[in-house]
């Protein structure tokens, strides 16, 4: 009876021993599911361009020829926690970085870095915009991840993370070379980084800027990244963070600019733990100027359609896009011919009525002259017919959607006044267009179209077709 006795409790005791284990197995496969769940993945942060982190106040750099790069961005992605995210603003973000120790995954060129912060309740931030979202809560083991990251610093030098910004005791009155600046807003705003005092004074002594000769210059070049902006605006603030700046203007944009601008130049003096590769510029403070409603302004066209006392202007017959609306009054005097007829070309002055956001401005006619449409056909057939290349100007263009082809709208000068062009020519260019910049040294290749500036046209062939122009060739001149 012992015995039995004995063989039914070591039974229940071996049965009781495997359901504890499978119970415990499986707890403990759940868990580790659970963990690895968590676990960030490669496409939710995506290996940065670099890590930078903070600790103590201090900045560090560490890219992917550091030996431990690989592994602490493994080490992040497993103490990652996550959670369903939730928005935070950029106030609260900036509190979090000044009070906290982190590390950022920045990418080079775009602002949707994450940032892990190793003590806090928020664990992870993803940037995007002038705000972000925590998409982890405390990170797993941030003290030991902070020491893993110590660790691998105690070899750096520290970065600098500070800032100035410098403005011209003078202004450039020209066009910028963009042989020397890269152009960020057409005609308005202009940038140029240098790596060096020497390339800094080179820059400034062609364009005769002054800066205060209290600055030592030459020093900011220590641990800093130096850029030079010529600017037609102000500026009316900026912000730096570890990866991009954002600048805002204030000023105005004339409908019609002066022929002279006066470029404000700014110098800004960026710690080189900054990504100056990532800049945004806000234009929202950037209000638009008529200066040219009531002002007389010389036109020429196509006439494209006549409807009593009112035409319609084109640059080219066919063109369905008008370019400016001429109202004759009874004081518009007609000169040279009083007819006008669609096709005719005309050019004269007017006071300026209305402006349009399609380009096409109404005119109340003082004068203008007519060239009957045959006789402006053959003026233009003795100006290019055999023709392989002409020296102009673009004053327009049009592309098509996929880009790449389209046209452009050339102005022709066949008389010594240069008020207004005596014609216009339609271009047609595709991808095996060429565009330089340089007549006959090519400074820089893939120029593309540029509006008013002198331009030399080869042609694929001769000229036979008025109508039927291809380009082979733009070379720009250069300043």
């Amino acid at each position: 009876m012992k015995n039995k006795i004995l063989i039914i409790a070591l039974i229940i005791i071996v049965i009781v021993g495997i359901t504890w284990n499978l119970i415990r197995g499986k707890n403990g496969e759940k868990n580790k599911n659970e963990q690895t769940d968590s676990y960030a993945t490669e496409q939710e942060i995506k290996n940065p361009d670099r890590l930078v982190v903070k600790i103590d106040s201090q900045y560090y750099e560490i890219d992917n020829t550091n030996e431990k790069y690989n592994e602490l961005v493994e080490e992040c992605r497993k103490d990652f926690n996550r959670i369903d995210e939730y928005f935070i603003n950029q106030t609260d973000i900036d509190e979090l970085k000044d009070k906290s120790n982190f590390v950022e995954f920045d990418y080079n060129t775009v602002s949707k870095n994450r940032i892990f912060f190793f003590s806090e309740n928020v664990g992870t931030v993803r940037l995007d915009g002038d705000n972000g979202y925590v998409i982890s809560k405390q990170l797993k083991n941030g003290n030991d991840l902070l020491d893993k990251f110590k660790d691998v610093v105690s070899s750096l030098e520290p970065k600098n993370f500070g800032n100035d910004m410098y403005r011209a005791n003078n202004t450039y009155n020209f066009l910028p070379a963009v042989a020397d600046f890269e152009e960020v807003k057409a005609e308005a705003v202009y940038k140029k980084q240098m790596t060096s005092y020497e390339e800094f004074n080179e820059i400034v002594n062609r364009y005769n800027i002054e800066f205060d000769k209290k600055i030592n210059i030459e020093e900011k070049f220590n641990n800093n990244k130096v850029i030079l902006f010529l600017t037609k605006y102000d500026i009316d603030s900026y912000t730096i963070s570890v990866g991009n700046i954002k600048i805002n203007f204030s000023g105005k944009d004339n409908i019609v600019e002066n022929t002279q601008i006066n470029y404000i130049p700014f110098l800004f003096v960026i710690g080189d733990v900054v990504n100056t590769n990532c800049i945004y510029y806000n234009y929202d403070k950037i209000y638009q100027n008529d200066n040219l409603t009531g002002t007389v302004e010389y036109f020429s066209g196509i006439v494209k359609s006549k409807n009593e006392n009112i035409i319609e202007l084109a640059y080219v017959e066919n063109e369905t896009q008008s370019i400016a609306t001429v109202y004759i009054t009874d004081e518009t005097k007609i000169l040279k011919n009083k007819q006008v007829n669609v096709g005719d070309f005309i050019k004269g002055a007017g006071v300026i009525k209305e402006i349009s956001a399609k380009k096409a401005q109404s005119y109340d006619a003082q004068f203008f002259t007519v060239t009957a449409k045959e006789d402006y056909k053959k003026q233009m057939e003795d100006y290019v017919l055999n023709k392989e290349k002409i020296s102009t100007q673009i004053v327009e263009y049009y592309e098509s959607e996929y880009g790449g082809e389209g046209y452009a709208i050339c102005s022709m000068y066949l008389s010594e006044n240069y008020t207004q062009p005596d014609g216009y020519l339609k271009i047609n260019y595709d991808n095996s267009t060429e565009s330089y910049l340089g007549m006959e040294n090519h400074i820089q290749g893939n120029y593309g179209i540029k509006l008013h500036e002198i331009v030399d046209i080869t042609f694929k062939e001769k000229v036979k077709d008025v109508q039927n122009i291809w380009a082979k060739m733009f070379e720009y001149i250069a300043d």
